[in-house]
């Protein structure tokens, strides 16, 4: 209570009061008189202690709420630190998976160009190839024609040879006639060669002519060679240059020889070729350039047609004539006589027939002395007789005498020697010179 009074549910009597204790401030006594002032004074204190009261009791109601905002506000703050936190490292790892991302979509993309790349490539060698197996196949189409038009005319022929059988067989019943047969077909074809061998001849003659002129002709040839001083060492030999002049055999002799030759030295196929043996014997010139074979191959000038020889023109020292079965290109300067070596019959190593010999066709008549000295250039006996170092033929020209007579009265000789210009005729004419006569001198 208050000013120790009670007022319970305003029991107590109105008229009775309790003995030591103050009166009721409230009760308004029917005795005395109405005390503003004291009222006044009583009142306020209560209302200023309710009014402290309630003052204080929300200041901590106040306070207690604002700790409880600020406790929430602190909360609230470490959340959104933690979900800032949480939401910055999400953003981390979603920005270096990003990145990651990128970096492997950057490598894809390197790795398909790469790709494309290749397969563009491929793609070209591809089409490349299917169109030289396109070109291949045609060819093979055409290689597939021709071998059965050659299987259509196999089959006539062992019609032919099956024909031919029988009358053999049919012969065979008697020995005597099919000596006389044979003897007879032998004949008759040795008969074919000589007439071949004939009109070869004869073609070649009128050719040479047409070309250098009725003769004498020969050939210069400049020679590059070292110097041999056996007192120096080899790499300090000095080279020099130095020619010989092969003069050919006369035209009735052996006119398909000298023709070969002199059209290989006039479409320049000697020129940079080299002596390529000097055994004790002859000296060997030829080449090692697959593109020199190909310059005599391509001009058809690398073999002569037949294996022509004339005893009255044999293989004497300083001869020149052509080596091998069939004979040519590369030919040969006898250093010995060789006229029975390479005469006929003398070479047993080739399956001749009827004892064919090497062509002789011209005779070294100046530059001994240059051959005596490129003799004298060591050799690899092991290897073939090879020179140990190179002797080279720098230029061979053709050399020919111009003569003023008509070619319906050539008697030959007479004047001084001219070079025939490479790829010209000697008299810029493009006359036909008529054939020889019908029969040459032969052997």
């Amino acid at each position: 209570g208050y000013g120790n009074y009670s007022n319970k549910n305003n029991i107590a009597a109105d008229t009775t009061t309790t003995i030591g204790s103050s009166p009721n401030p409230f009760h308004i006594s029917k005795k005395k008189s109405f005390n503003l002032s004291s009222i006044t004074s009583n009142i306020l204190p209560l209302l200023l202690g309710l009014t402290i009261c309630t003052l204080t009791a929300t200041t901590i109601h106040f306070r207690r709420t604002m700790q409880q905002t600020y406790t929430q506000i602190e909360l609230s703050k470490q959340t959104i630190q933690q979900h800032h936190k949480r939401s910055t490292q999400k953003f981390q790892l979603d920005h270096e998976k990003a990145d990651q991302e990128r970096a492997d979509l950057l490598k894809n993309n390197e790795r398909i160009k790469d790709q494309v790349a290749k397969l563009t490539l491929l793609h070209k060698e591809m089409s490349t190839k299917h169109s030289h197996k396109i070109d291949e196949l045609n060819a093979k189409e055409i290689e597939k024609q021709a071998v059965l038009k050659k299987i259509d005319h196999m089959k006539y022929q062992l019609e032919d040879t099956k024909a031919d059988l029988d009358k053999y067989t049919s012969m065979l019943s008697g020995k005597v006639e099919v000596e006389e047969y044979s003897k007879k077909r032998e004949k008759a074809l040795w008969d074919v060669v000589g007439r071949l061998e004939s009109k070869i001849g004869r073609e070649s003659w009128r050719e040479a002519e047409e070309w250098f002129g009725p003769g004498p002709h020969r050939v210069e040839m400049d020679l590059e060679y070292p110097i041999v001083n056996n007192k120096d060492p080899p790499s300090t030999w000095p080279r020099t240059r130095n020619r010989i002049i092969i003069e050919m055999a006369p035209l009735d002799l052996m006119p398909h020889s000298v023709n070969l030759f002199l059209q290989q030295v006039h479409h320049g196929l000697w020129d940079g070729n080299e002596l390529t043996a000097n055994p004790e014997h002859i000296m060997s010139f030829g080449y090692h350039r697959a593109s020199a074979h190909k310059g005599f191959v391509d001009r058809a000038l690398e073999t002569v047609s037949y294996q022509e020889y004339s005893t009255k023109y044999p293989h004497v020292q300083w001869s020149v004539g052509f080596m091998g079965r069939p004979s040519g290109p590369d030919f040969y300067i006898n250093k010995r006589d060789n006229t029975i070596a390479h005469g006929p019959g003398g070479q047993a190593n080739f399956d001749d027939m009827h004892n064919e010999a090497d062509p002789c066709f011209g005779r070294v008549v100046e530059g001994v002395n240059v051959l005596n000295e490129i003799d004298k250039i060591p050799v690899d006996k092991n290897h073939g007789d090879e020179l140990l170092y190179p002797v080279k033929i720098v230029s061979a020209r053709v050399l020919a005498q111009r003569n003023s007579d008509s070619y319906e009265n050539q008697g030959g000789g007479g004047g001084s020697w001219e070079g025939v210009q490479h790829g010209r005729k000697l008299n810029d004419e493009d006359k036909i010179v008529p054939l020889p006569a019908n029969e040459m001198p032969r052997a």
